[in-house]
């Protein structure tokens, strides 16, 4: 979360205060904030034993390609909502707009961006990003199941896309080792 040291013109909750400055963050990231642990609650136990953080940073700004390549990462998962932008924005929030565009530019780096969204919101993410798969896995009858957003293109198309979704198709909410896992085969990393 990106936290100014003067109030900027808008609507900002001050989070802090010390001798020397406020701190302030805009309200749309609380509320994203506030809804990601709603949303985290009911799973907070086993999100804790099968997704435990290996670096903690404190935003997607502190990302560069030295650190990527110090620690040998292959692939980035992204989660988009409240992470990259506030909830159902439009693009890349300005603060790591620089930084994203470096991640996704470096080489040998393998991307896909994780949806559990709505199927309108799912389908807009696939705009915003068309050179990043957007992923969604669902459970079904027939098990998970994998759909991608790439360039446009449905992976699944509109007679697939419409017999599972008409066939109670859930769609695997985050935090998911079962979504983590199906990202993975996406990325074609054991």
């Amino acid at each position: 979360m990106s936290v100014p040291a003067q109030k900027p013109d808008g609507n900002w909750l001050r989070l802090a205060h010390d001798s020397t400055r406020d701190l302030w963050c805009d309200m749309p990231q609380v509320a994203d904030w506030l809804t990601t642990v709603r949303q985290t609650l009911p799973r907070i136990g086993l999100m804790v034993r099968h997704m435990r953080p290996s670096l903690h940073l404190p935003d997607v700004a502190s990302i560069d390609r030295a650190l990527l390549e110090s620690l040998k990462i292959e692939v980035v998962i992204w989660d988009v909502d409240g992470t990259l932008m506030p909830r159902h924005g439009h693009g890349v929030a300005e603060p790591f707009r620089d930084a994203f565009r470096d991640i996704v530019a470096a080489p040998g780096l393998r991307h896909v961006i994780l949806s559990n969204a709505d199927e309108a919101r799912y389908r807009e993410l696939g705009s915003i990003f068309p050179e990043i798969p957007v992923l969604r896995a669902y459970t079904t009858p027939d098990g998970v199941v994998s759909r991608i957003l790439l360039g446009g293109e449905d992976s699944w198309g509109a007679a697939k896309a419409q017999k599972y979704l008409s066939s109670g198709a859930q769609a695997l909410r985050k935090p998911s080792v079962a979504l983590i896992d199906a990202a993975l085969v996406e990325l074609d990393h054991p």
